[in-house]
């Protein structure tokens, strides 16, 4: 797309399954001290689908790195079947020991939305790694987001030694057993764990609600983020009107991602910055870049 430059990037994982991403940044702010926001994918979206996130991040100054998790959809390695979020937990870590390395000069953050904001509590935890998370209608109770989504609630089945189906279908695709198994073995269902995870955060963390989220509860978040012990600032902000799928409601996305985007360039960048000053792609911004994006997904993110 005229004006942002996109570049592939990948990270190896200890157990050598290749994680692929995209990088993009505007060839008028690219630099060794552009901050840069690594994009961590929710469940069931892919390169494809944060195309949007990181648009409104490039016209705002910052670097992005989006990828598509391993043992998923997209074009990492694996299949969706063996997905977990240890795994993810796993991408998430490599991708950002490689962009300390790469842009060791970068306030790094991370934006995350969905379970993928569950999997960036931990896998931050205690790092110093970040300067910043964004997590955007983030999922704090495990089991009960599970138990909504999938119409049962199997992690309390599995706590209780009942048996769990080997296959099941989660929004669309077939996920074995091994994605409950690790929600419990791993210690990720509960609201209490997240709060653990969030209190040995030492970063800012940005969180953004929806009033009408069906899959995350907002007695939920203020009892995960009610944990004393981290002395990092928390900031909730509530969108109204909207549900837990902001794809469906592009002006509650977008007030969603400029009041993100304005927190972000406050801790990055020291910039203090009103939502109302966030620049915002146009009809011709959109149409640009979505064209550039079915190119790239046409040759499977696979670009010099």
């Amino acid at each position: 797309m005229e004006g942002i430059c996109s570049k592939k990037i990948k990270v190896i994982r200890p157990d050598n399954k290749v994680v692929r991403g995209l990088m993009e940044t505007s060839l008028t702010t690219s630099g060794p001290r552009t901050p840069v926001v690594l994009i961590a994918p929710p469940y069931a979206k892919t390169i494809r689908d944060m195309f949007f996130v990181s648009l409104y991040l490039v016209l705002n100054g910052f670097r992005t790195v989006r990828y598509d998790s391993a043992n998923h959809i997209g074009v990492s390695d694996g299949d969706v079947f063996d997905f977990t979020l240890s795994s993810a937990q796993q991408d998430l870590i490599a991708f950002i020991d490689a962009l300390r390395h790469q842009y060791p000069d970068a306030p790094p953050a991370v934006f995350s939305s969905s379970l993928s904001a569950r999997v960036a509590f931990r896998a931050l935890a205690s790092s110093d790694e970040v300067c910043v998370q964004a997590s955007l209608v983030g999922v704090v109770h495990v089991q009960d987001t599970l138990h909504r989504v999938l119409g049962h609630d199997f992690v309390d089945d599995l706590l209780k030694g009942r048996a769990i189906p080997d296959i099941r279908d989660v929004l669309g695709y077939e996920v074995g057993r091994g994605f409950i198994e690790d929600v419990v073995d791993a210690g990720w269902y509960s609201r209490e764990s997240t709060q653990q995870d969030l209190v040995s955060c030492r970063f800012p963390i940005i969180h953004i609600c929806t009033e009408r989220d069906d899959w995350a509860q907002l007695q939920d978040i203020e009892v995960a983020f009610s944990g004393n012990g981290s002395l990092a600032p928390r900031e909730l902000y509530m969108i109204p009107g909207s549900s837990h799928h902001l794809e469906k409601n592009p002006s509650a996305a977008r007030l969603a991602l400029v009041q993100a985007i304005a927190s972000l360039k406050r801790y990055t960048a020291g910039e203090q910055v009103e939502p109302s000053e966030v620049r915002c792609p146009n009809f011709v911004d959109l149409v640009r870049k979505n064209r550039h994006e079915r190119y790239l997904e046409s040759i499977g993110y696979c670009i010099n």
